[in-house]
């Protein structure tokens, strides 16, 4: 029997395109992400609140790599979103 694989959310994001950045960043390192409520945000940004913001979803398993390798890429110059600590 095939294991299912679950899906986190690992990053919330305002604008397609600063989730389109990090996603393509975490394919280059071989983890597949999805990226969710883009399109509908793209057509009618004031849903964004209502759906929780776009969110960018990887399988569990890659979580922890996924969110040490955003912690650790330098986005200088590019606004991801991402409120930094």
């Amino acid at each position: 029997m095939e294991e299912k694989s679950e899906w986190v959310v690992i990053a919330t994001f305002e604008h397609p395109a600063k989730a389109h950045i990090i996603k393509g960043m975490l394919e280059a390192e071989g983890i597949y992400s999805v990226i969710t409520n883009d399109h509908l945000v793209s057509i009618m940004p004031f849903f964004s609140n209502t759906v929780g913001g776009i969110k960018l979803q990887v399988n569990a398993d890659d979580a922890e790599r996924a969110t040490e390798l955003i912690d650790n890429s330098d986005f200088s110059g590019v606004d991801t979103g991402m409120d930094e600590e």
